[in-house]
């Protein structure tokens, strides 16, 4: 039967519940003129006069007013001449666009045709009997052709890329099969932002060598480079020094996320921190580190607020708590500090990235914390997102003027740190 969805159609048998991912994806697609969608469950091999009458059927007539097909469905086009897509291409007078490979739906609408190593790709077959390779990426992002050459350039022995819907994903360990439903596969993809994925959750392999990922960034353009999101991968405590070392070596800046972006139900993009079981934890609240040539401390360049209704905008990572103290966001958890004018040489030295833990650090050593402070501190630990609010630590730098008051923190784990 034929399902209307969006701005196409579902062809499906009518005993079969419509797959929830596809019809997510139908529903995303933006209306082309003249352009037909028409996707199939379970996918088979295409037909052309199967199709053509089938499109006929869903216009009510011949698809005189048809000015492209696309069709989804994995494998959809055998390659070749011969190509049954290929005569459906010209029996219909217009361009017929299909995936070549396994199909993966992204949460956001977009397609990735996975299987590179295969020539997997979306193809144009045109009416006059030409057809074209157009990538991976359905809608493709500006990096997309930049991608793909230099997931095929030469790296050192000990690493393998391959392309991922993001961008491109860098190990030590080649995998013999893919495992597409790993958290790497459902990466959203930006326009102007490619992403590298670095290392492998879950595997014990969460480190790729400096020299690796130099060798990877040098096959990009340098337009795409300079934009290039780095994305540890099972190593997050890693992640500070890798970028430090591959900022050094290729004399320039690095970008570095934190956190593995993901898309929720409702469509809203977050992250979240991946655990070297390859579980993701907490969203963290420093998002985005610029690490510049021979500089000890990254620039925190994007962050969002850690309780609901504070306010977001570019270039904000502080907020206000009491009169004189305010809390900075950290890829690590927060910081709550005096203001700038108090402020000792830089954040305490227990800020590093722990996917189970979200380390709240408290004053800074030889400062005297005031009690609303600490009152604050309890009422803004309650405020917290759930995981990170389950996952919250406490930490005062020592020497403290005076204790923390475990009175007002009841419930809340407390610690210490020795400078």
């Amino acid at each position: 039967m034929a399902l209307p969805v969006g701005t196409g159609w579902l062809l499906h048998h009518g005993r079969d519940r419509p797959d929830d991912a596809l019809l997510a994806v139908l529903h995303r697609q933006l209306p082309e003129t003249g352009s037909v969608w028409l996707a199939v469950q379970p996918p088979v091999r295409i037909t052309a006069d199967a199709t053509v009458a089938v499109i006929g059927a869903l216009l009510g007539g011949p698809p005189h007013d048809v000015t492209g097909v696309r069709l989804i469905g994995s494998g959809s086009a055998a390659p070749g001449p011969a190509s049954p897509v290929g005569t459906l291409a010209a029996r219909l007078g217009v361009d017929v666009l299909v995936p070549t490979g396994s199909l993966l739906f992204g949460p956001d609408g977009s397609l990735f045709v996975h299987g590179r190593a295969a020539g997997a790709d979306w193809r144009r077959f045109r009416a006059d009997g030409r057809h074209d390779d157009l990538g991976s990426r359905l809608p493709a992002p500006a990096w997309d052709g930049a991608a793909r050459l230099a997931a095929a350039s030469r790296l050192p022995a000990a690493a393998v890329a391959e392309e991922i819907p993001a961008g491109l994903w860098l190990r030590s360990v080649p995998q013999d099969q893919a495992d597409l439903g790993d958290l790497a596969y459902a990466i959203p993809a930006t326009g102007d932002r490619l992403r590298v994925l670095l290392g492998d959750a879950g595997t014990g392999h969460g480190r790729v060598p400096v020299d690796a990922v130099c060798a990877l960034l040098r096959a990009l353009p340098v337009a795409v480079r300079r934009q290039a999101e780095l994305l540890p991968y099972g190593d997050p405590a890693g992640g500070p020094d890798l970028a430090a070392a591959v900022a050094a070596e290729l004399g320039e800046p690095v970008l570095v996320g934190c956190g593995v972006p993901t898309v929720e139900r409702s469509g809203a993009r977050s992250r979240r921190w991946v655990s070297a079981r390859g579980e993701p934890t907490w969203e963290p609240f420093g998002r985005l580190l610029r690490f510049q040539p021979g500089s000890a401390e990254p620039e925190l360049v994007e962050a969002v607020p850690p309780v609901t209704g504070w306010p977001a905008a570019p270039g904000l990572s502080s907020w206000p708590l009491v009169p004189g103290w305010q809390v900075d966001a950290l890829p690590g958890g927060l910081w709550v500090r005096g203001a700038p004018a108090l402020r000792t040489a830089g954040p305490p030295e227990c800020t590093a990235v722990d996917p189970d833990r979200v380390v709240v650090v408290v004053g800074a050593p030889d400062v005297a914390v005031p009690s609303a402070v600490w009152s604050a501190v309890a009422a803004l630990l309650s405020r917290l997102p759930v995981p990170a609010r389950q996952r919250a630590r406490v930490v005062v730098p020592q020497p403290a003027l005076g204790g923390p008051d475990l009175a007002v923190l009841a419930g809340w784990p407390v610690e210490t740190l020795r400078s």
